[in-house]
């Protein structure tokens, strides 16, 4: 039960870090935090392909 619970705390840090990592982001750059991930993921990789890109980010290639 404590791992869930700690778990569960996890997630809501992460959720709010994000937050304002996209806050900060927007605010400095007018990007969102998935662009910036996006930008950085190309910028490591610059031979990268399409079906790589959408692994590394955790999304469909479509939504590449």
């Amino acid at each position: 039960m404590a791992e869930q619970r700690i778990s569960f705390l996890l997630n809501i840090v992460v959720r709010e870090m994000n937050s304002q990592a996209d806050g900060l982001l927007r605010d400095e750059f007018g990007i969102t935090y998935s662009q910036f991930v996006f930008l950085i993921t190309l910028s490591e990789n610059p031979e990268i392909d399409v079906t790589r890109l959408a692994e590394a980010l955790g999304v469909t290639k479509g939504a590449v």
